[in-house]
């Protein structure tokens, strides 16, 4: 039971080393709302991005809070 717990713990260690190792780019933050990039543009799956919300201590947007980022200038296209 020790080598599980203690494999437990090294993986969780693991994942902050992991988010280190990649190219995160956050461009923008409306009403609580920021869209983040990985290693370019629209290649996050909604897992990693789930995963990315935990940890940032955040969680993925409601409709709601979306529209009201939208409302007060969040974009998410970009000209490049």
């Amino acid at each position: 039971m020790d080598k599980f717990w203690w494999h437990a713990a090294w993986g969780l260690c693991l994942v902050p080393l992991s988010l280190a190792q990649i190219d995160l780019n956050i461009t923008c933050r409306f009403a609580g709302v920021f869209h983040v990039e990985k290693n370019g543009r629209y290649s996050i799956s909604r897992t990693e991005a789930a995963d990315l919300c935990k940890a940032f201590n955040s969680t993925l947007p409601t409709m709601a809070q979306m529209e009201k980022a939208l409302s007060i200038g969040f974009e998410t296209c970009s000209s490049t």
